[in-house]
């Protein structure tokens, strides 16, 4: 699977996401040698542990035994295909035997992508999880077009609502904190008034890549939300964290140094104000109340005069 590897790792700046689950430990062992040279593997040995692992991992495919002793395949692929965050995940079947046209048909209608029969060749396997990684790939990136923001390259608005609530099911689920921040630039409209919308898009752009640059983590996300605001999710990051992030965006801004002598601030450059809310997520939190929330919090940033950051749990 080399070319594919590197289309993962040019395009997502990973190697794929494996799930493997045999409750035969010497069959499970032989699974994770086929693919990890060239993949990042979770190894199950059990339904409920292919489970917990997709959820913790969010895996790229799943080849799972349709036997497992805990979960039968179909029951195992319904709660998979259950989880927003799992759904677009290729389930592929390793069935003991050839399955009748019911078996394969209740298989399928569970969400399983594909069902192999014995005996299972690793030319085979390989060839397989190469193809429905392929078009998992290919997938992901159509949607990747349709949730990105045309002049700064970062997501849309649609995607961060999307992110958002995944995030808040993983973090129900294991009971990790989750940051949430919006950042408005100040006296953008006047900067706009004045020195001209081509300037106000280049600036846009530049503040962009100063946010993006400033985020640390893999998981963390900056979008942008309409306008020049952007908003950022910090997935098990506690209040702390979240305060350091809103001072890195300040003084990444800050450090463009692009003129803005009409802006309410002192100092006569472009500024940032944050807004935002820390929260362990459970029933009571939900995307739009913590949106609302932020927002809260940044318009309390911009009453206090703005090119600050103000943050509270949730």
């Amino acid at each position: 699977m080399d070319d594919l590897t590197q289309d993962f790792r040019e395009l997502l700046g990973r190697p794929p996401r494996l799930l493997l689950a045999h409750d035969a430990p010497q069959e499970l062992e032989r699974l994770q040698s086929l693919f990890a040279h060239d993949c990042e593997v979770f190894g199950a040995g059990s339904g409920a542990e292919a489970l917990d692992l997709a959820r913790a991992q969010w895996p790229d495919l799943a080849l799972l035994h349709a036997c497992l002793p805990d979960l039968g395949g179909e029951a195992l692929c319904r709660l998979l295909k259950s989880d927003p965050a799992l759904a677009t995940m290729p389930v592929l079947l390793l069935c003991e035997q050839p399955l009748d046209e019911a078996g394969e048909r209740g298989a399928l209608e569970a969400g399983a992508a594909d069902l192999l029969s014995p005996p299972w060749q690793a030319a085979l396997l390989r060839r397989r999880v190469r193809n429905h990684l392929a078009q998992k790939l290919q997938g992901e990136l159509l949607h990747e077009l349709a949730f990105v923001d045309g002049l700064t390259g970062l997501h849309n608005r649609r995607y961060f609502d999307e992110r958002l609530e995944c995030e808040l099911n993983r973090g129900r689920r294991n009971g990790t904190p989750l940051g949430l921040l919006l950042a408005d630039v100040d006296c953008f409209k006047l900067y706009n008034h004045y020195q001209g919308h081509q300037a106000g898009d280049n600036a846009l752009l530049g503040l962009a890549v100063a946010l993006h640059s400033s985020l640390k983590r893999p998981g963390d996300l900056v979008c942008r939300a309409g306008g020049a605001r952007f908003a950022v999710l910090l997935p098990e990051t506690e209040m702390a964290g979240a305060e350091r992030v809103a001072q890195r965006f300040e003084e990444a801004v800050r450090s463009l140094r692009i003129p803005h002598e009409h802006s309410s601030v002192p100092g006569g450059g472009l500024s940032l104000s944050v807004g935002g809310v820390v929260c362990v997520p459970g029933a009571c939190h939900h995307g739009a109340g913590l949106m609302a929330a932020a927002e809260a919090q940044l318009q309390e940033a911009k009453r206090q005069g703005r090119a600050r950051s103000q943050l509270q749990a949730a």
